[in-house]
């Protein structure tokens, strides 16, 4: 009875394992995939902040 017993806290401490494994890997593609939209974002607004300075330089006083 008592090996059963171990037997069925291990299947479940590995079952539980697994499951914080798949959990943090999906977390982490999520926030990767949100560091990655949130970049672009920040880049498309350096951007326009380049060109907005860059016509303000440009442009004649």
């Amino acid at each position: 009875m008592h090996m059963i017993k171990n037997k069925l806290k291990a299947a479940i401490i590995d079952a539980v394992k697994r499951l914080l494994y798949i959990t943090a890997k999906s977390v982490h593609a999520i926030i990767n995939k949100e560091k990655i939209i949130v970049s672009q974002k920040f880049k498309n607004v350096f951007l326009l902040l380049v060109k907005y300075n860059i016509s303000l330089i440009l442009r004649p006083k």
